[in-house]
């Protein structure tokens, strides 16, 4: 068995932390008033492996999501502990960004042998080879095309 390094930046401590047995957590009350917060996950057949998370302080219980538990711990959370919580989701990617000035010689429509130079920006991945042209340039090409059929 190998053991699981305890890092959440770590892709198998996360497919590794999706409980799907049942588990008790227990947290002191900080108030002093000597109650414990338990938290339970799994904890029979209709909820297994659903996200629910079911809390209970002395005789109260309520169940919540496990998505809506971690957006509250998200909007409390100070910057830091934000970036924290999102980065092992979140991928770089490097792109290249181009710009270009494409000149065009009309053959129809227009004044015959007129030429056209229009901007072009596009971004290049070279991780998926995806070239993306830039709203921008969709825009100049657009009013170009507008501006010469008046």
């Amino acid at each position: 068995m190998s053991k699981i390094k305890d890092d959440i930046y770590d892709q198998a401590y996360l497919d590794h932390n999706r409980i799907s047995e049942r588990r008790k957590f227990s947290m002191a009350d900080l108030s002093g008033r000597g109650k414990e917060a338990n938290i339970e996950v799994n904890w029979n057949k209709l909820v297994r492996n659903k996200g629910f998370i079911k809390m209970s302080i002395g005789e109260e219980e309520v169940v919540l999501s496990r998505e809506h538990l971690y957006a509250i711990l998200f909007i409390i959370g100070s910057a830091a502990e934000q970036e924290k919580m999102i980065s092992p989701f979140l991928k770089k990617t490097r792109v290249t960004k181009y710009q270009k000035l494409i000149g065009i010689t009309a053959s129809k429509d227009i004044k015959r042998g007129e030429f056209l130079n229009v901007p072009l920006e596009f971004t290049y991945s070279p991780e998926s080879h995806q070239i993306t042209i830039g709203k921008g340039s969709m825009g100049v090409i657009k009013r170009s095309l507008e501006n010469i059929k008046k």
